[in-house]
């Protein structure tokens, strides 16, 4: 009996040791191995045929195979292993919950990675590249707040500048003592290149800093780590918001105590903040609006892409305004004034290449003598009919007849071979009298000898400048951004 009892118990747990019945298939140049039993599916490899290829990989919620739906729940060992594609994506609602060593491992070209809630283990090797000529490209790694885990020399990205743990409660750190040194997800050897970048920013949940800074191996490993929450520094009488996440600047707006002490505004590359750079990005709405400064000028080399609302308005002393190439929109308000008593004295504008749209309102400039545009591409023209008084809002004009509106009279200056282009937009070619090409620029010597500069101050950029520079005539210019006092 005892015998029988133990062939019975063998059997059964043959039977639950038995192998899962499996299934291949392949989706979009990806292969999943389909657990027909538990119908679930895990990614095991590329298309070897098409891997280099596909650009975006798209990893599904799930896969379909005779009319089944399949979570796709992993990410098998080397998964996506040696992938020349630009972009990894987690589809909205991921059922990946499990990362097999080596699933990204040597995917050089990714630039960003962001992991789906569900995975609590960031495995051996699993991000990672130990050839030095061909590093790992990925900037930004974003963690779910479910990881709990990371292994040895799991994370190895030499480019990184961004590393964000949603866990308010630190992972655990695994490590190992060798002769030699301390294993760690983050090296693969203590002088190897591809070790993970000790510059990169540590982004963690409000309240979680000091948690992250008190756990070995993050707090005394990354230089940097802060939280969601914005910081506001005063540089030379501006005041700009620091965003933590994206580490960036925005001028949002002047010191009120000493705006209107400050005759010349330059507005940087960047802001520092505890011996970190801060690329100035963007003009807040009213950044700059009322300021009694003279002179407005973006350094060479901005990086500012967007300007708020009324971010000059009523900057009536500001005679000329050239915005910096990767601006896009200008947006309502921006230079508009609509006092009577004291209109904006600016006489000249110069928008970038990069302006694509121009909003309603946005320019209200009585004086204005010159608008250049520098795109060969006119830009949109938004406008609103206001049904009631019959009138046409344009960027140009607070109302009809307004003494604030902008100058018709005013030469607008275009890139050559784009003058029909302008003279066929409507509210360009219809409102200004005056439309031509922009002649070539003279050098600095050219200017001096045909007496187109004289004493005073002056806004030259780069165009005019070269070894020549020094014969400009005594006065103070604005340089590339510098004051200058001959």
């Amino acid at each position: 009996m005892k015998k029988l009892f133990t062939l019975v118990s063998v059997a059964v747990m043959a039977m639950s040791l038995q192998a899962a019945t499996l299934d291949t298939i392949q989706v979009e140049g990806l292969y999943y191995q389909l657990n027909l039993d538990e119908q679930t599916a895990t990614l095991i490899r590329l298309n070897t045929s098409s891997k280099y290829e596909i650009e975006d990989i798209l990893i599904p919620v799930s896969v379909s195979h005779d009319e089944v739906e399949y979570p796709v729940v992993a990410l098998g060992q080397g998964a996506l292993r040696n992938a020349t594609a630009k972009t990894i994506t987690f589809a909205e609602g991921s059922q990946v919950k499990e990362l097999g060593m080596q699933f990204i491992q040597a995917a050089v070209n990714v630039q960003e990675l962001e992991l789906p809630e569900g995975i609590k283990l960031i495995p051996q090797t699993g991000i990672h590249n130990a050839t030095a000529t061909n590093p790992m490209q990925m900037k930004k790694l974003v963690l779910p707040s479910t990881v709990d885990s990371l292994a040895l020399m799991s994370i190895c990205l030499p480019q990184l500048e961004l590393l964000e743990f949603k866990g308010a409660v630190p992972p655990r750190i695994a490590t190992k003592e060798t002769n030699t040194w301390t294993q760690n997800p983050w090296q693969i050897s203590t002088t190897n290149v591809c070790n993970t970048a000790k510059t990169a920013v540590v982004l963690v949940p409000k309240g979680a800093v000091e948690a992250y800074r008190n756990t070995e191996w993050i707090g005394d490993y990354f230089d940097v780590i802060v939280d969601h929450e914005k910081d506001t520094i005063q540089v030379d009488g501006l005041y700009y918001e620091i965003n933590n996440f994206t580490q960036t600047a925005t001028l949002i707006r002047l010191n009120t105590s000493s705006k209107y002490e400050i005759e010349d505004i330059l507005i940087p590359v960047s802001v520092s903040k505890d011996e970190r750079e801060y690329p100035v990005v963007a003009l807040g709405q009213g950044a700059l609006r009322n300021t009694t400064a003279t002179s407005i000028v973006f350094a060479e080399g901005s990086k500012v892409t967007e300007i708020g609302q009324q971010a000059f308005q009523a900057a009536v002393n500001v005679e000329e305004i050239e915005l910096p190439e990767g601006i896009k929109l200008i947006p309502l308000t921006c230079f508009n004034n609509a006092t009577a008593a004291n209109p904006t004295k600016t006489k000249k504008i110069v928008l970038p290449a990069s302006v694509d749209s121009i909003a309603r309102l946005s320019f209200s400039l009585p004086q204005l003598e010159t608008l250049e545009f520098k795109g060969v591409t006119p830009p949109k023209i938004n406008t609103f009919y206001v049904a009631n008084s019959g009138y046409t809002q344009n960027p140009w004009e607070v109302s009809a007849g307004h003494v604030c509106n902008t100058n018709k009279e005013a030469v607008v200056i275009v890139p050559k071979g784009s003058l029909e282009a302008y003279k066929n937009t409507e509210w360009i070619g219809d409102y200004f009298t005056t439309i031509q090409e922009k002649e070539s620029t003279p050098t600095a010597v050219e200017a001096v000898e045909n007496n187109l500069f004289k004493t005073g101050v002056y806004t030259i950029t780069g165009s005019y400048l070269g070894e020549d520079a020094t014969s400009l005539p005594a006065g103070m210019y604005i340089i590339n951004g510098k004051k200058v006092i001959r």
